[in-house]
């Protein structure tokens, strides 16, 4: 099995915390992809000296639609929602 799917089987919890990973050198994190696996999000900060979770899901927002084409992945309902701790 992929590890995406292990990972949908056993109800995982994934944090996403987009612009440190940019920052970093990591992947982007493919909401399309990461919803067909009925993978449970939550949403990161890039730091404690700056708590913006707006910057956070307009850069998740603008990775998906340049990166992944998917424009489409998450509406602006599930963004807030995933901002909140809730899933996605």
């Amino acid at each position: 099995k992929e590890d995406l799917q292990i990972l949908g089987d056993y109800s995982a919890r994934i944090v996403l915390c987009p612009r440190a990973f940019a920052e970093k050198g990591g992947t982007f994190a493919n909401l399309k992809l990461l919803k067909k696996y009925d993978i449970k999000l939550s949403l990161g900060t890039f730091d404690f000296e700056e708590i913006d979770f707006l910057k956070e899901i307009e850069f998740l927002r603008l990775t998906n639609c340049a990166l992944h084409e998917a424009r489409d992945a998450a509406t602006e309902k599930e963004l807030l929602k995933l901002a909140q701790g809730e899933n996605l």
